[in-house]
């Protein structure tokens, strides 16, 4: 979701009865490349919730997308891309 001019909000909840034990990471992607922020590993079970708003970098303005990825890298869960 995008909050204003270069800000990103980005919500995870765990609707689950066990623990998600992934990585929640929110990429921001622009002409000079892309960043990875890493926002939290693992959510609590039924209501675990993760929200954060992000500010991208000059250059790195032109969307972002929020990704689930397993400890193990194998699996990824994407969010749709938001254009800022």
């Amino acid at each position: 979701m995008r909050v204003s001019a270069n800000k990103v909000q980005v919500n995870f909840t765990n609707k689950t009865h066990g623990t998600i034990r992934s990585e929640f990471l929110l990429n921001c992607a622009g002409p000079a490349g892309q960043k990875v922020y890493e926002l939290k590993k693992g959510l609590k079970p039924r209501g675990g919730y993760l929200s954060k708003v992000i500010t991208c970098p000059k250059r790195l303005q032109d969307s972002a997308i929020g990704i689930q990825r397993t400890p193990s890298g194998s699996d990824a869960w994407f969010t749709p891309r938001v254009a800022i």
